[in-house]
């Protein structure tokens, strides 16, 4: 019995058992008389290097939506931004296309800003990217803030202020809390860790507070504070909100009070982390203080 036959193995294949085994200077088992190494050896390390690009710029194309401080900024893209939020209005799937149209708004000097500003922060994070995905990588973390840049100013909905206007009596903070995505202030990575530490304390409830509470307050930086601020301008300047009078004095209330105090941004940022902790725990009831 020929070798290819006790191989199980036909021409052209790769990924059997019997590659491998195949030493990389062994006969390629396709028989075109080359060394595996030079062969379909290539042909496999080079369908791993693929799949590995692949993810790190599948990572990187969701960074904008997992990291709030990945923005992109300048004159002409930020006008932009504001155009294609108010036609988008309270979707959160922002088009390729538009992203796109962004992204070529962005000079050399913003890319650059970007990209720096993430290695700095992330350094060994961003060596595996780029070591995975190559010098893509670098386009599509702008595009990524472009993405992140768009959502920022996409307004809440409607049926929000709704529940403001019929609910609520005194409380500028919830107002705010209710129309801002906290998703927009804190990272997925702050709400992962604060929601392991709730996990911990599953037996009380009081105590899974107190734990979400301990991750906000020590992972708070000021750049959290300044988003609570920019959010809530973005928010307080469609007002006033037709036939809604108390949903609209409450969101201007919290605005003012927002700009005026560090203590009450500080303190709404601890309440969107929460927040944030419980929308995860709807998607993984582990998570879940009930």
């Amino acid at each position: 019995m020929s070798e290819r036959a006790s191989g199980g193995a036909s021409t052209g294949s790769i990924g059997s058992m019997g590659d491998m085994l195949l030493g990389r200077n062994d006969p390629c088992r396709c028989g075109s008389g080359r060394r595996f190494r030079l062969c379909h050896g290539r042909a496999r390390k080079r369908v791993g290097l693929v799949d590995r690009e692949l993810e790190a710029l599948a990572y990187v194309h969701n960074l904008g939506a997992l990291l709030p401080s990945l923005r992109a900024d300048g004159e002409a893209l930020e006008a932009f931004a504001d155009r294609a939020a108010a036609e988008l209005e309270a979707k959160s799937d922002i088009p390729i296309a538009v992203v796109e149209e962004g992204v070529a708004l962005a000079d050399e000097v913003a890319r650059r800003r970007i990209v720096e500003g993430y290695a700095a922060r992330y350094p060994e994070r961003w060596r595996t990217i780029c070591g995975d995905g190559g010098a893509v990588a670098e386009r599509a973390l702008v595009a990524s803030a472009v993405r992140g840049t768009i959502a920022d100013r996409i307004l809440p909905p409607r049926g929000l202020y709704e529940v403001i206007e019929k609910e609520l009596r005194d409380s500028p903070g919830q107002a705010l809390a209710l129309l801002i995505r906290p998703s927009l202030v804190w990272s997925l990575e702050d709400a992962t860790a604060a929601a392991e530490a709730a996990m911990r304390q599953t037996d009380h409830s009081g105590l899974w507070f107190e734990a979400v509470d301990d991750v906000a307050r020590g992972r708070l930086e000021r750049g959290h504070e300044r988003r609570v601020r920019m959010l809530a301008g973005r928010v307080a300047a469609q007002l006033p909100i037709a036939r809604l009078p108390r949903a609209t004095s409450l969101v201007e209330r919290g605005f003012k009070e927002a700009r005026r105090s560090r203590t009450f941004a500080r303190e709404l940022a601890v309440v969107l982390l929460t927040s944030y902790v419980v929308q995860i725990g709807a998607e993984a009831p582990e998570y879940s203080p009930n």
